[in-house]
């Protein structure tokens, strides 16, 4: 079935995503930006959960999975908007990815409830960093700080080995 085909390259997008936002974690962390590193910390749990979810799904349904490669995330960003943008990039994928899947699986005549949940899910999460992007695309210096507490407050206190 051609659905079938969509689940690995959709596992693919979720973890290059995790990935990234594991490694945009690191560099906020790095760099005493605690908000942000709490939203990449957020952010990442979040696709390895959803990841899970459709690996579940894979098998209960006895879809092979077969995740290929997977690229290195970036390693440097000029600016924190960068970094989240890039992250917004790869939700933009995974959203696409997911819409594919479930309207070949609608054209299958296969049943969609996981899908239709997992359709809503990703488009909450390109909206969400959407935001996050925008609060950060022109902030510096104080606002910049201001942003920072503003996620702190949202997404918790990520673990830090910075000590701080």
């Amino acid at each position: 079935m051609k659905s079938d085909e969509l689940y690995n390259p959709l596992l693919l997008a979720m973890a290059t995503a995790e990935s990234t936002a594991k490694a945009l974690w690191a560099d906020a962390t790095a760099s005493k930006q605690h908000g942000l590193a709490a939203f990449f910390d957020w952010e990442a749990e979040e696709r390895h959960y959803m990841a899970r979810q459709v690996a579940n799904h894979m098998a209960e349904h006895g879809i092979r999975v077969v995740v290929p490669a997977m690229p290195a995330p970036p390693a440097e960003f000029k600016s924190p908007a960068e970094a989240v943008l890039a992250l917004h990039s790869h939700d933009k994928k995974i959203c696409d990815a997911v819409q594919a899947l479930y309207d070949a699986s609608v054209n299958e005549g296969l049943r969609v409830f996981f899908l239709a949940g997992l359709v809503k899910e990703t488009k909450e999460q390109v909206e969400e960093v959407a935001g996050v992007h925008a609060m950060v695309a022109n902030s510096s210096g104080d606002q910049l700080t201001a942003v920072n507490a503003a996620l702190l407050d949202k997404y918790g206190v990520p673990y830090c080995p910075c000590g701080d």
